[in-house]
């Protein structure tokens, strides 16, 4: 992708329902890596205990579409948009939806933390410190794979 064209960022959080399994979250990865790829959205897809945090990014009209449709899955609720943005660049240019946990070996940045807290209201300036804290992130991850 050129870095002329306008890349919106779209992050949200979410809470998962407690029937959610492993398989399901399979089930959903699997969606989204082909829905993402066809749409040319990237993006990751965090997990802590039960709450997700969510970053699309791409054309604006795919990321908003995308969007709508997570909000109609049954298997999360209590979603949350954080920010939406532009940028020139993708931050997550190599995955069409990178998927960490907190089980994984990836040691979720401290700084990611309070936005995986069902509690934070981003109600302040706090939220705008997730764009620079998802962009260390993605290159924390570049390294590791």
């Amino acid at each position: 992708m050129s870095s002329d064209q306008e890349i919106f960022h779209l992050v949200y959080r979410s809470i998962a329902e407690d029937d959610l399994t492993q398989k399901g979250i399979d089930g959903i990865l699997r969606v989204s890596h082909k829905l993402n790829r066809k749409a040319g959205i990237s993006g990751i897809l965090i997990k802590r205990g039960k709450v997700f945090l969510q970053l699309l990014e791409g054309p604006k009209n795919k990321v908003l579409t995308t969007f709508r449709r997570i909000h109609q899955d049954p298997r999360h609720h209590s979603i949350k948009t954080v920010i939406e943005t532009k940028s020139s660049d993708r931050l997550y240019s190599n995955w069409d939806m990178a998927y960490v946990e907190d089980a994984d070996e990836h040691a979720i940045l401290e700084e990611l933390i309070p936005f995986l807290d069902e509690a934070t209201s981003f109600a302040d300036n706090s939220k705008e410190a997730i764009m620079p804290t998802l962009k260390i992130f993605s290159e924390k991850l570049s390294k590791e794979s």
